[in-house]
C-alpha cells in the first residue's frame, strides 16, 4: 500500500497529462411553469480538467479482421472524487475539438483517478 505523501505525488503526475476539459449532464425531472413535471439537462459538473484516451480493444481488433469494421475504445480520465452516473453526457473538450459522449456503467475507480468507458452520445434514453 502507498503512503499518502506516495498517492498524492502519483495522482499529480496523473492530473499533470490532463489536456481536456469536461462537463458533465443528467437528464433529470422538472417541474415546469405549468405545474406538470418534464425532463430537462441539467449541469452536473462545469469544466472539470480531464483526459481522454483511445485505443483498439481486442474485441475490436477481431471485428476488423473480421469485417472490415473500424472502431476504438474511448477512455475518459478524471479525478477520482466525482461521482460520474452512468448514461449521463459528457462533453469533452480535448486538443481543439469537442465531442459530446455517454459515459457506459464500466467504470475503474483508483485512489489517483478513474477511467470511465465513453461511447458517442446519440440521445436521452
Amino acid at each position: 500500500m502507498l503512503s499518502e505523501v506516495a498517492l498524492v505525488k502519483a495522482r499529480q503526475a496523473i492530473e499533470t497529462l490532463y489536456s481536456g476539459i469536461c462537463s458533465v449532464m443528467t437528464y433529470e425531472k422538472v417541474l415546469k411553469s405549468n405545474k406538470t413535471t418534464g425532463m430537462s439537462e441539467a449541469v452536473k459538473y462545469a469544466e472539470i480538467p480531464c483526459r481522454v484516451s483511445y485505443s483498439k480493444s481486442s474485441t475490436v481488433a477481431l471485428q476488423e479482421n473480421l469485417a472490415g469494421a473500424k472502431g476504438q475504445q474511448v477512455k475518459l480520465f478524471i479525478a477520482p472524487e466525482l461521482d460520474i452516473p452512468p448514461d449521463c453526457k459528457i462533453i469533452v473538450t480535448q486538443d481543439g475539438l469537442t465531442v459530446e459522449y455517454s459515459a457506459s456503467a464500466q467504470r475503474a475507480h483508483y485512489p489517483t483517478h478513474q477511467e470511465i468507458e465513453l461511447i458517442l452520445f446519440e440521445k436521452w434514453a
